[in-house]
């Protein structure tokens, strides 16, 4: 009840034009951290509901599409250079130089010990994420990379079953926010997690 009106006298406090520094000076902020008091501040002059999803849905298509198409600093020089011992993961890391999560998970020649680091590295994100979206898009890299080696690899990188698994890329697929690429890629998975899973 207490952080009802708390957020009541923050969205009165922002209607009347006081600034930022002086609620933080004059206020207890209660441990929120500053975007969410600027998250509170908004509900008060926000958007009705359909438009706010609608931008909300918009905003996170485009976090999500730099995500994926933001070309990963890999240097090609640097997996030359490598000292010849390495074997394979040099070879690995010279595919991957200069792409995209995006032009990686939808290449069927991607090799699966890449697609695999990228479903460990989207599953170690999701649990150090705090923000929701921020650990729905960890989320959306980790069931990419087991969608890819489905698709291009009918290779199983994942202990869940064909059924969670066929819910899980279910879920996605509802999302307004995911990228049609990815939408493909679900899509594809679902088909051989139904004919596998019964």
């Amino acid at each position: 009840m207490q952080m009802y009106w708390y957020l009541l006298e923050i969205t009165f406090i922002w209607c009347c034009s006081i600034t930022v520094l002086e609620i933080f000076t004059t206020m207890k902020t209660f441990g929120l951290k500053p975007r969410q008091l600027a998250n509170l501040l908004g509900i008060g002059c926000g958007k009705s509901g359909l438009e706010e999803q609608s931008d909300t849905n918009e905003l996170k298509k485009a976090m999500l599409s730099e995500k994926f198409t933001t070309v990963l600093p890999l240097d090609p020089d640097l997996g030359a250079s490598l000292p010849a011992v390495l074997g394979r993961p040099c070879r690995e890391l010279l595919s991957v130089a200069a792409k995209s999560l995006s032009d990686i998970l939808t290449n069927p020649k991607t090799d699966v010990s890449i697609i695999e680091t990228i479903k460990d590295y989207g599953k170690r994100l999701s649990v150090s994420e705090i923000e929701p979206f921020q650990q729905a898009l960890a989320l959306t890299i980790y069931y990419s990379a087991i969608a890819a080696a489905l698709v291009y690899h009918n290779q199983k990188i994942s202990a869940h079953s064909y059924q969670s698994l066929n819910h899980y890329f279910s879920m996605l697929l509802q999302k307004g926010w995911m990228l049609p690429e990815l939408d493909d890629l679900f899509t594809r998975a679902r088909k051989i997690c139904s004919k596998k899973g019964g």
